[in-house]
């Protein structure tokens, strides 16, 4: 099957690997995505409206679902156009669907080729239809950096909760 989406976002803080990344200031972001079978391909660009900060992604993950289990790998070329600087990154990834009440269970990794490290994030997360056309996904995060940030310690760095609000439009 084919398929194709135009997601729109904003967050508040552009917040990585626990890190706000903008020091305190928002980012408005689009992707525009493509899957066809088992593959997915990305381009994300996002631009902050309070300082001057513009990022490119380009990405292309195959995923494979096996019983209850969801399995992915993935590469992306990542571009910062404000500094003209780049990275390249590889990823893997497990989700566990088979607990009760929809809880998902996450495993992310993924090794920077510029920084020459890697970073895990474990999550927990559910999706709630709260009405007809409305759905909330609440998750918790813990992230490990092993390398990947250069200004951070290595080992546990933080946790961290998000919602997501998805309205199709």
């Amino acid at each position: 099957a084919m398929g194709a989406s135009l997601i729109g976002g904003w967050d508040s803080h552009y917040v990585l690997e626990g890190r706000d990344t903008l020091e305190g200031d928002s980012l408005w972001s689009y992707t525009l995505e493509g899957t066809y079978k088992n593959w997915t391909a990305w381009f994300w660009h996002a631009e902050s409206p309070d300082v001057d900060f513009t990022e490119l992604n380009v990405g292309i993950e195959y995923g494979l679902s096996v019983g209850d289990w969801d399995l992915y790998a993935s590469y992306l070329h990542l571009q910062f156009l404000t500094d003209e600087d780049q990275d390249h990154e590889f990823g893997f990834g497990v989700a566990y669907n088979g607990l009760p009440w929809g809880i998902v269970p996450a495993v992310d990794w993924y090794h920077s080729i510029e920084a020459n490290g890697s970073y895990t994030a474990l999550s927990v997360s559910r999706e709630m239809e709260v009405c007809e056309g409305l759905v909330l996904t609440p998750s918790i995060f813990g992230g490990f950096n092993s390398g990947y940030l250069s200004d951070g310690h290595r080992g546990s760095d933080h946790v961290a909760t998000m919602l997501e609000a998805a309205v199709p439009l």
